[in-house]
């Protein structure tokens, strides 16, 4: 049986990351293809930076582009798709609840492959949104050193240059590292534990300076305003409310595969013999700490609303995430629960299955678009540039989750940003999606 779950396992891995393969450019993907064109790496990172976001001057926005410049498009994205893969290895070692292993590795990808619904296609399966995944894959590996180095007490100045690197990636993930090292100054503060007191509070330094590079750029500053900054207090606290309740709403799914992924993976557990002389707060907090943490990923949203979306969603879903597998394994601890391995074992290799059923979809109809996509791009490369270029709407029944198309596809208006980027990767006039109704109108407009 485990070579069997071992197999399938790597199957259902391969199934992931194949999707790539029949994935096509998108929105941002076309800008960024301009630009590249035209500047060098750094220029474009500059320009972002004093003209969209501050977030721009990080080595994550550098291997985001080099991949955009240098590689294929379907090449990027399955390297987005082998840093997911990383990623959900990296989680699993930092829970230390669940062995790391290819059973586990390709059981989790499955389950954030589903969890991960509302924003797969724009964090994964995205050449530029990639990036999201990206900077997750590097969080998770600094909460991974940042205990053993400082249990180990070596390379700690290497350390704070990779913090540095870290935190200069997206306030939605600084914050919650930020918060990270709070919690745990305060709980060395409650059990008057000096050991890595200093060393936080180095920690938090280097954040407050991340930070402030980010905020202060003139990037950050325009992409404030037009996303509808305020600094209304009450206003804040209906914006922290709605956010927070939709992004619960956006985790749904994530929460229950979390408790599932516990009790299924029960015989790959890991017994947690933490013991603890931590005061009462101290325990509360370290239980806590999850929760609180996925509730800081919110805050730099409150003040522009209008930036929160599902994509921006994926750290509050992965602290989530954390949260609710430590307190299940805190239960099933307790419980003392004795499951049998040989049903947990087929529920593993039937939860495999049902991923190879359900991907099927995927294939099949992202096979299909692609062919679509390609016949799209032959008629562009080779039309009239001065004309005004009518397309074709794509033909298909349904879209899979992993796929951006409904959000990102070609409008019938002239004046849609979207198929103003489609024009400049093209050097095309015009491009407008055909619509039988209104064609002559929009075209007369145009004109």
């Amino acid at each position: 049986m485990n070579t069997l779950l071992k197999t399938i396992s790597i199957i259902s891995i391969v199934s992931i990351c194949g999707l790539s393969f029949f994935n096509w450019m998108w929105c941002d993907d076309f800008q960024f293809e301009s630009w590249l064109q035209s500047l060098e790496i750094l220029e474009v990172m500059w320009n972002m930076y004093n003209n969209w976001d501050g977030r721009a001057l990080s080595i994550f926005t550098f291997l985001q582009m080099l991949s955009i410049k240098l590689l294929p498009h379907k090449v990027t994205v399955l390297i987005w798709t082998f840093v997911y893969i990383l990623f959900v290895g990296a989680l699993i070692k930092l829970q230390k609840e669940i062995k790391l292993n290819l059973i586990t590795i390709g059981f989790i990808s499955v389950v954030f492959f589903y969890g991960f619904f509302i924003h797969i296609s724009e964090t994964v399966y995205w050449a530029v949104g990639g990036i999201y995944i990206l900077m997750a894959l590097f969080g998770i590996l600094w909460l991974i050193l940042v205990n053993q180095v400082f249990e180990y007490q070596k390379n700690i100045a290497a350390f704070y240059i990779i913090s540095f690197v870290t935190f200069i990636s997206t306030p939605n993930l600084t914050i919650p590292l930020f918060s990270y090292v709070i919690i745990n100054i305060i709980i060395d503060m409650i059990n008057r534990n000096k050991k890595n007191y200093l060393h936080f509070i180095y920690l938090f330094f280097i954040l407050l300076f991340s930070i402030t590079i980010i905020v202060v750029s003139p990037g950050t500053q325009i992409r404030t305003q037009q996303a509808g900054f305020s600094i209304d207090f009450l206003q804040l606290l209906k914006n922290l409310y709605g956010i927070i309740i939709r992004y619960f709403y956006y985790s749904r799914y994530i929460i229950l595969l979390a408790i599932l992924s516990n009790l299924i993976l029960y015989s790959f557990k890991i017994e947690n013999n933490r013991k603890t002389n931590d005061r009462l707060l101290a325990n509360l907090l370290y239980h806590a700490k999850w929760l609180l943490i996925a509730f800081s990923s919110v805050l730099p949203l409150v003040f522009v609303p209008n930036d929160a979306s599902a994509r921006t969603a994926l750290f509050f879903m992965i602290f989530i995430f954390l949260f609710t597998n430590h307190i299940v394994s805190l239960i099933l601890n307790y419980l003392e629960l004795k499951l049998n391995m040989r049903i947990l074992n087929l529920l593993i290799l039937s939860a495999f299955i049902i991923h190879l059923v359900v991907i099927t979809n995927h294939y099949s109809v992202a096979y299909n678009i692609n062919n679509q996509m390609n016949l799209r791009d032959n008629y562009l490369t080779s039309v009239n540039k001065s004309d005004t270029i009518f397309v074709e709407p794509l033909k298909f029944s349904e879209i899979p989750f992993s796929l951006n198309i409904e959000k990102y596809e070609l409008t019938a208006s002239s004046d849609s940003w979207i198929n103003n980027e489609w024009e400049a990767y093209y050097k095309i006039k015009t491009i407008i999606l055909k619509d039988t109704i209104n064609q002559k109108t929009t075209l007369e407009n145009n004109r």
